[in-house]
């Protein structure tokens, strides 16, 4: 007995399924069916099958006939790769199309403010930087120390603030994008904080000063914000300066200014700058901002002008260029009051100041930090501390100065000052005071200057 082959499917049949196959689409054999006229397809098939030629000449090989199977094939190959055709390409262009409006991305909105640790340490990068607002990182509450280490030889104080370099730092500080900041309310985490130290040498007093003065006492009326940030030299050092932000944004707001000398050490370093701050300002958001200042070299010996002349002061009113530079105002006269240079002179009362204060040139000094800094020559300035003021004549309205130290010792003042100028200059001459915050008994001491001279690398 033969065995029964399997029917042949119709085309209706083999269309039914290759749908029910699936091929990895989510398509049904109704939805087919309905664009599909597969009765006309059978039909065809038929009629294909059936007809024969005319004529047939001898010798010619008859064709197979063509079956209805292969183009039913072809067509649900059509009907399915053209969904999924289009499926992807628009898969591939939503993947490459940016969704946002022309003109509404962040970067592109007036006063847009980076967010959290989103911008890389600017301190890398010479020149003006935009603000920043450093990555908050958690304190400590494991009851466990940082793995922190610092260097004291290579630390320093300068103004309010310790700068404590760090040979390493706990990976809970580092992982993430620099600077970041850390908020210290209480003496445990600052213990938990410093961690290890080391010292090659003899520490500098101001900052063994500083550092012990970080104790259970302290905490109870401040806390310290302690501002991470990475330099690209060890040969770097840093001062920190205060700076104003438009009104109506609540921000404490810092500038970072490296100071560059011509040749660097290819050592990569961590600072940690230490800044005490009042219990409520500890809750404010930090923005950092970031200068390179290129340092040159001395070109001149130092110049030591003994007992410089005490006189009655000349009235002062400061024109742009005026600034501010480790807790010294530096202000630029617009006039020359026919006297000998450099001389000083000591206001030791508010009375005495307000007598010679009498302004700015209207909207002329963009240095928020001098302009704060003659707001706070008021009556508790005076109760506490004098004023040294220093005029000075340059020849060339191009340079600037730095107050390197102030010593009172042996009944004399001795300030080291140094002249810091451009490789080009103007030819303009100019006039400087120096306003030198002092202690109530040095106050009207004779003062001995020590002057030196550094030419800035462009």
């Amino acid at each position: 007995m033969k065995s029964k082959k399997n029917p042949k499917p119709t085309p209706e049949q083999a269309l039914r399924r290759a749908c029910e196959d699936g091929m990895g689409l989510d398509l049904t054999y109704n939805e087919i069916n309905d664009r599909v006229d597969t009765a006309e397809l059978a039909r065809v098939g038929k009629v294909r099958q059936t007809a024969k030629p005319a004529m047939i000449p001898t010798g010619t090989s008859v064709p197979a006939p063509r079956r209805a199977a292969p183009t039913v094939l072809l067509v649900l190959a059509v009907l399915i790769l053209t969904p999924a055709l289009a499926v992807g390409s628009f898969l591939i262009a939503r993947s490459t199309m940016d969704s946002t409006v022309p003109g509404e991305h962040p970067d592109e909105t007036v006063g847009y403010m980076p967010l959290p640790g989103t911008t890389p340490d600017q301190s890398l990068t010479p020149g003006v930087s935009a603000p920043v607002t450093p990555r908050p990182i958690t304190p400590n509450t494991s009851g466990e120390a940082w793995g922190n280490l610092f260097n004291l030889t290579e630390s320093y104080a300068m103004g309010d603030a310790l700068f404590l370099r760090a040979e390493h730092l706990d990976p809970a500080m580092t992982e993430g994008t620099l600077p970041a900041v850390l908020t210290v309310s209480d003496v445990e985490e600052w213990k938990s904080f410093y961690g290890d130290v080391y010292s090659e040498g003899v520490p500098s007093q101001e900052l063994l000063d500083g550092l012990n003065g970080l104790t259970r006492e302290f905490f109870n009326d401040y806390s310290l914000q302690v501002i991470i940030t990475e330099g690209r030299s060890g040969s770097i050092r840093y001062s920190l300066e205060k700076t104003l932000l438009p009104i109506g944004m609540v921000h404490r707001s810092w500038e970072l200014v490296a100071q560059v000398p011509p040749a660097l050490t290819m050592d990569i370093v961590h600072w940690c700058i230490v800044i005490p701050v009042s219990k409520a300002d500890a809750q404010v958001p930090v923005i950092l901002s970031t200068r390179e200042e290129p340092l040159g070299y001395t070109v001149e010996p130092d110049d030591v002008i003994p007992d410089i002349t005490i006189r009655d002061p000349y009235q002062l009113w400061f024109e742009s260029d005026s600034y501010a530079r480790n807790g010294c105002l530096y202000g630029r006269l617009s006039y020359n009051d026919d006297g000998s240079y450099p001389y000083t002179t000591s206001v030791t009362t508010l009375a005495e100041w307000q007598s010679l204060y009498l302004g700015c040139s209207v909207g002329s000094i963009s240095d928020g930090g001098f302009t704060e800094g003659l707001a706070a020559l008021d009556e508790a300035f005076f109760a506490e501390q004098s004023l040294l003021i220093l005029y000075l004549e340059e020849g060339s309205g191009s340079n600037r100065h730095r107050v390197d130290q102030v010593i009172a010792e042996d009944g004399t003042v001795t300030v080291t000052l140094t002249t810091l100028k451009p490789e080009i200059g103007t030819c303009d001459m100019a006039y400087w005071a120096i306003l030198i915050p002092m202690d109530k008994e040095s106050a009207g001491l004779p003062v001995e200057i020590v002057r030196k001279t550094e030419t800035l690398t462009p």
